[in-house]
């Protein structure tokens, strides 16, 4: 038994790769945060700093809102019980799919994005609105985590949010595919090498979530330079640069960490010449 999730449920999340619905956030603070992230991206806030706040990443960096949330105990805890109790943030993404434009996440992997040897990874999504099968909700393949790293090719289809507009190369059976329905408030786990996807928002609102991508410290970058942020416990490995946490949104030494973080991540993932290593499922 785990500081929140049962044996069971642990045992369900390594043999079928993913587990849903976990309460996070209290409704009301969920709706504080949506309301948040919709001000921040309809008044341009930060948009000379960080991008495009639907499709820019480590934005916990940036905004201390979104650091609250990386940093959530709850939310840590449920961490813990999957990775153990020192706790890396490698990644984070605020997903904002828009009512109608058509936009989705073609059947991808995380680990196509990563350079991580050893299997303590897990990504969280927390969803801000309500995330269902009309809005484009997440949607997992049970475990196709254990398959190794999948060959990915990039698209010119601009409708699809994934940075490079990547897809599988070939086609899985997504007969068995699961909808990863959530209200406000609520977060599913997967694991990286999970294949999953979101179709188009055909729902009357925002579709807004956030993802945030935990590894252990022994998880080891395969011959790239990454930074991370330490969550929870200690990092007595030393194989990442610790980034720190922002004291205001958008201040001087919040911007410069974040720049940094993204360039490096950047360079790493753009990276042709180099292909990313199969995640280690150890």
């Amino acid at each position: 038994m785990g500081r929140f999730l049962s044996t069971d449920d642990v045992a369900y999340y390594t043999e079928q790769g993913y587990h849903f619905p976990i309460r996070a956030l209290e409704p009301e603070r969920a709706e504080r945060y949506r309301q948040l992230a919709e001000n921040a991206h309809q008044s341009g806030q930060g948009n000379s700093v960080t991008g495009d706040m639907r499709i820019s990443f480590k934005l916990h960096l940036a905004y201390t809102w979104l650091d609250e949330m990386v940093h959530d105990p709850h939310v840590l805890d449920i961490v813990e019980d999957i990775i153990g109790p020192d706790i890396l943030v490698w990644s984070s993404a605020l997903f904002m799919k828009n009512s109608g434009d058509g936009s989705f996440a073609a059947w991808h992997q995380d680990t196509n994005y990563s350079t991580l040897k050893g299997g303590d990874q897990v990504s969280i999504w927390i969803a801000l609105s309500p995330s269902k099968i009309e809005s484009g909700c997440l949607r997992v393949i049970p475990g196709s985590h254990k398959v190794g790293r999948l060959l990915h090719e990039e698209t010119d289809d601009m409708k699809n949010i994934l940075a490079r507009q990547e897809r599988l190369v070939k086609d899985l059976d997504d007969s068995h595919a699961v909808d990863v329905e959530l209200d406000p408030g609520e977060m599913s786990l997967h694991h990286l090498a999970m294949v999953h996807g979101s179709g188009r928002n055909d729902a009357d609102y925002t579709r807004i979530g956030y993802a945030v991508r935990y590894i252990a410290p022994h998880v080891e970058p395969v011959g790239r330079h990454e930074t991370v942020m330490l969550a929870r416990g200690e990092d007595r490995y030393g194989y990442f640069d610790l980034e720190p946490r922002p004291k205001a949104d958008l201040d001087a030494d919040a911007v410069e960490a974040f720049k940094r973080a993204v360039e490096i991540r950047k360079s790493n993932f753009y990276d042709k010449e180099a292909e990313p290593a199969p995640a280690s499922l150890d």
